[in-house]
């Protein structure tokens, strides 16, 4: 199982599903509480695919915390920030716990931060629904090769994915500017919850 375990969390992180940084994605000054996230929420889509009739735990969300659940109700908990650009709403996070067992790996969720890295989500969220939209590796890809990034960034070999170290306050810079642009963010690899009755 753990072997399993191990080449799924690693085909996840070399998905280019999610951007990594070595630095945060947000200053201090913007991180923000948010007070209607808290609480448990069902997965009704994963990565872009609908997982309501696979009974997966519901994830919790907490101040600082989310307790994730993958398709194969295997659990991780994600350390998270919460933070606001313009009207905006964000989620940087990073690995917590594995696993609640010793014995487990975690899941791919948790999986992507274990290098030490930070990613980072949009975070659109009514009363009943959350839905939770990465940063779109493709639309980074195009501006990489179109040499209209100025994030700094490394790529460790030709089989790895970009490593971004660009520092908290470039973020900062860069997401105010491009905050609203249109691929930015991943639809088609959004998670989508329904806030637990």
């Amino acid at each position: 199982m753990r072997i399993k375990l191990l080449a799924i969390v690693l085909c996840f992180m070399l998905s280019g599903c999610y951007i990594q940084s070595l630095s945060k994605f947000y200053t201090e000054d913007l991180v923000v509480e948010l007070p209607q996230i808290i609480g448990e929420w069902e997965s009704v889509i994963q990565i872009g695919d609908s997982v309501s009739e696979k009974n997966i735990s519901p994830w919790v969300f907490m101040e600082d915390k989310v307790a994730s659940y993958d398709e194969n109700n295997l659990y991780s908990e994600l350390d998270v920030a919460y933070f606001k650009i313009g009207d905006v709403y964000l989620i940087d996070f990073t690995a917590g716990s594995a696993s609640k067992d010793d014995e487990e790996l975690g899941n791919p969720f948790w999986g992507v931060g274990i290098t030490l890295t930070h990613s980072l989500c949009k975070i659109d969220l009514d009363r009943d629904y959350l839905v939770i939209t990465p940063l779109n590796f493709e639309w980074f890809e195009d501006k990489i090769k179109d040499s209209t990034l100025i994030l700094d960034y490394v790529i460790p070999d030709e089989e790895s994915n970009y490593i971004f170290t660009a520092s908290s306050s470039d973020w900062v810079e860069f997401l105010k500017k491009h905050i609203e642009d249109e691929g930015l963010f991943a639809e088609k690899y959004k998670f989508v919850f329904k806030r637990k009755s």
